[in-house]
């Protein structure tokens, strides 16, 4: 019997490690067995290098949590910098032959992806790290408390080492910033008055009141296998680290977008920036897929909006007998209609809210009869946070949750609401994102 148990145990152990040996291979070899596993290899590759991208996915539950120390390097800040070698990854990608139907269609669309990346390089520098409404200075703390755990001790003290880190990440943050003025690409006035607004308004409430310090508070309170005297001693740690490198590293990034705003060129368009046009016409390409020109697509836009403007027209004559001499006159009419907007107050907003929350549902009732994939997950009308809500627009989709722009609620009269809920939800981004 003990001869069997430790045969059996000798071939488990054998096939663990021989698994071991073909995983590493196939990790490590130029073409690995498969095209799948080569495409799968190299985004996950992308993926893990991003000690950020780590904690986002959970690692930590597999007992993999050193990542939790550190955040992203910074060397690179956006993700065309970070692409791998699109030409190596092509290469392979065509050597993988006898492929199935369904393969060849994959492999056909990596290599069209492949073909549409490649004159971004050229342009990758041709971005603002720090804007208005995905900046990294606003997309450090929503991280640090969505998304970094607080469920022990060794959660907290990475926590704190986090915070440290902060110097060091938007310190390679400022130099990338530095490295695009050298090549004469500034944000536009308008962006960095913004991200201004943005990087002051996190920085002036005192420290015990930042976010990242009462997040961190209110979850500590629910670890009761942490004893009270040792919270009280993270948290100081915590708030030390807010004051000596958090606070500092975005007062040195204002420092900057303050000198950035007496040299920054008039304008907003790509054309102001060195190879601009070109490199507007390289992302035209890329999210289009198609070869129309940016003249072609002003035009397109400018007809589009006369069309949309007469049929508007011609509703509030026939509905609502508005008839004046411009398109402005003629909404401003029908806006000052007062039935039209919620009430100034939470409970309005939280009408809002519900309003476009029921509108999704009446959609979603009817994705049977229109879509062979019917069943998407939960969606979440919330308030945009308070940090960027002030320059955010009317909503954006996100990660299941649309974040509404609540600030003004004259800006989302009930009649507006249908529209925004389908765009933004089903069977728009929402839908999009879950098949």
């Amino acid at each position: 019997m003990k001869k069997i148990i430790f045969w059996l145990f000798s071939l488990v152990a054998l096939i663990v490690v021989g698994l071991s040996i073909f995983a590493t291979y196939q990790w490590h070899t130029d073409k690995p067995l498969s095209m799948r596993v080569f495409l799968d290899r190299e985004v996950l590759k992308l993926m893990l290098s991003s000690p950020q991208t780590k904690t986002s996915l959970g690692l930590h539950y597999l007992g993999i949590d050193k990542h939790n120390y550190t955040l992203d390097l910074a060397d690179k800040l956006t993700i065309i910098e970070k692409l791998p070698d699109l030409a190596a990854i092509k290469s392979t990608v065509l050597q993988y032959s006898d492929l199935s139907d369904q393969e060849k269609i994959t492999q056909d669309a990596v290599i069209q992806l492949l073909d549409s990346l490649q004159p971004l390089q050229s342009y990758k520098y041709h971005n603002s790290p720090l804007d208005t409404f995905h900046g990294l200075h606003s997309r450090f703390p929503k991280f640090m408390t969505n998304d970094h755990p607080i469920e022990d001790k060794s959660d907290i003290e990475s926590y704190i080492a986090r915070l440290k880190d902060s110097a060091r990440y938007f310190d390679n943050v400022i130099k990338g910033i530095r490295l695009r003025e050298s090549l004469g690409i500034i944000p536009p006035r308008i962006v960095i008055e913004n991200v201004l607004g943005q990087l002051s308004k996190f920085i002036a409430p005192k420290i015990d009141d930042n976010t990242l310090l009462t997040s961190l508070n209110t979850k500590m309170l629910a670890l009761d296998k942490v004893g009270h005297d040792e919270k009280l001693a993270f948290y100081q740690q915590a708030r030390g680290a807010v004051s000596g490198y958090v606070y500092p590293s975005y007062q040195r990034m204002i420092s900057l977008y303050e000198a950035l705003q007496e040299i920054t060129p008039e304008g907003v368009g790509y054309w102001r920036l060195p190879d601009g046009e070109k490199a507007y016409e390289a992302y035209l390409q890329f999210f289009t897929t198609l070869d129309t020109t940016p003249s072609d697509v002003f035009a397109i836009g400018e007809n589009e909006v006369a069309r949309i403007q007469k049929q508007m027209l011609d509703i509030l004559v026939k509905d609502f007998d508005i008839q004046q001499t411009t398109f402005s006159q003629s909404m401003n009419s029908f806006l000052s209609n007062e039935a039209l907007y919620f009430t100034d107050s939470q409970e309005g907003r939280r009408a809002v809210l519900d309003a476009m929350h029921a509108e999704n549902e009446k959609m979603r009732a009817l994705l049977p009869q229109l879509f062979s994939y019917p069943d998407v997950p939960e969606l979440q009308f919330i308030r945009s946070p308070l940090l960027t809500e002030e320059n955010d627009s009317l909503a954006r989709y996100s990660n299941n949750s649309v974040l509404v722009n609540l600030s003004d609620v004259r800006v989302l009269p009930k009649s507006s609401l249908p529209v925004l809920s389908f765009h933004e939800g089903i069977p728009g981004h929402h839908y999009q994102t879950s098949v």
